[in-house]
């Protein structure tokens, strides 16, 4: 049981991690700390609200686990997809230096 706390607590405390730095990433900032503190509220929040019952529970899992597995499916594809334009869109290359980039 205390392995099992211990991991959750690890996994949870990783995907907010992550969460906070794509969010800095995403607005271009050099510090995370704005949004440290409402990340970690907003996940206690969505924790404690979604789901009220142990059938809402079991309906989420019977019926959600298709739409999150879809979705952490699309993402590496949209990643690629947006490298790809980006490299494509950088001005100032000639299309031999494009095909030289190495990633």
């Amino acid at each position: 049981m205390v392995v099992w706390l211990t991991s959750l607590f690890i996994k949870i405390s990783l995907y907010l991690y992550v969460a906070v730095i794509a969010l800095t990433h995403t607005f271009e900032l050099h510090d995370h700390k704005p949004f440290t503190f409402s990340m970690t509220a907003m996940m206690i929040g969505l924790s404690l609200f979604m789901v009220k019952t142990k059938t809402e529970l079991a309906h989420l899992l019977l019926h959600g686990e298709i739409v999150f597995l879809f979705i952490t499916e699309l993402i590496p594809a949209t990643y690629l997809l947006v490298d790809w334009v980006r490299v494509r869109k950088t001005p100032g290359q000639s299309s031999t230096e494009t095909d030289n980039v190495q990633h």
